[in-house]
């Protein structure tokens, strides 16, 4: 269930590319389902070919920056050909867009059969301090960090940033609707660090449907790239 919510929450739609277009993406790549996946690039930045690509489930891979051809971004999975030589054959593919750009890989499955997902990333630069939150349970939710309160259905996501001063421990809760009212249904304590960004996957907690679990990942922004505040996101509710 999680997968078929995670996929159209993730995919990012773009236009179909003319034969013979190469589209460059620069990208970092995260398992969801496994704790280590041994993959490979299908092309890579320079014309080289069959780069492997090893993907873990607790933190970002480094940045690749790939050429894909007709603007299809192909993973490989190592295999044996009928010579007994290692070799690659295909794993997964999507389509990227049409102007590249930086973007978060997701892959989704085994070391044997996967899905991709890409979610653009050229936020990069103010995303130092923030929190993305993804619902990933089927059920509407509510997000509350200092600065606001934030609805957030099933299979959305949503970019914020608390207003808590860095290097100062920060609190909040996710809310889930029960008898007609909106509560807690995790609580969140993190230690704010305006260097640092993280992905929150929202799961449901399979023995108490009152309740969710918290999948996260932190990722460390150099400072010298951060160049405004992020945002306020669009639809901001004030907290009570």
């Amino acid at each position: 269930m999680i997968m078929r919510v995670l996929l159209p929450l993730l995919i990012f739609l773009a236009a179909s590319e003319p034969a013979g277009t190469t589209v460059e993406v620069k990208l970092r790549a995260l398992a969801f389902d496994s704790p280590v996946l041994h993959l490979g690039l299908s092309t890579a930045h320079g014309g080289k070919k069959d780069q492997p690509l090893e993907v873990y489930g607790h933190a970002w891979t480094q940045e690749y920056t790939v050429a894909c051809k007709e603007g299809v971004l192909k993973i490989l999975r190592p295999t044996i050909d009928e010579k007994g030589k290692p070799a690659y054959a295909d794993y997964a593919s999507t389509t990227v867009p049409p102007a590249g750009g930086r973007m978060l890989l997701i892959i989704n499955g085994t070391q044997a059969k996967g899905s991709l997902a890409l979610l653009p990333d050229d936020a990069l630069a103010s995303a130092g301090g923030s929190m993305r939150f993804f619902n990933l349970t089927s059920k509407p939710l509510r997000v509350v960090l200092p600065g606001g309160e934030y609805p957030l259905p099933p299979g959305g996501n949503a970019l914020l940033r608390p207003t808590v001063k860095d290097e100062i421990y920060g609190q909040g809760q996710i809310l889930a609707e029960r008898d007609g009212a909106w509560q807690t249904a995790r609580s969140l304590r993190w230690l704010q660090q305006d260097d640092v960004r993280t992905f929150y996957f929202i799961l449901p907690e399979p023995h108490d449907p009152t309740q969710v679990r918290l999948r996260g990942i932190e990722e460390r922004i150099l400072k010298e790239t951060l160049t405004s505040p992020l945002a306020a996101p669009a639809g901001k509710e004030k907290g009570k």
